[in-house]
């Protein structure tokens, strides 16, 4: 099974997300075609409300545990469905501009 996967299997088992997206990152760095060590997370999910930035973090590293040593790099970006919609509202061709207010706690 792919790493990609195994994310997605942990993500699923552990949470009620809205929505997931993983992309695999790591052509953009010195690795190999078929490499799979640089993920970016996207997730949207009401788990993560009265949640800091950094415990949301911690939470998903924690769901992660297992297959982390298979894992350089993991850019994560864990919303609440509130603020994801809002931050969508006000995305620019390219530019995320609300991000800062969203997440300020």
């Amino acid at each position: 099974m792919s790493v990609k996967s195994q994310i997605e299997e942990l993500c699923t088992k552990a949470l009620n997300f809205n929505f997931i997206s993983i992309e695999n990152e790591s052509h953009l760095h010195s690795s190999s075609q078929n490499a799979e060590s640089h993920f970016k997370l996207i997730l949207v999910s009401n788990d993560f409300l009265n949640m800091s930035l950094i415990k949301r973090h911690k939470h998903i590293y924690k769901i992660l545990n297992e297959i982390m040593p298979k894992i350089h790099a993991l850019a994560i970006h864990a919303f609440t469905a509130v603020s994801y919609t809002h931050l969508r509202a006000h995305e620019t061709r390219g530019k995320l501009v609300c991000r800062l207010l969203l997440e300020k706690k």
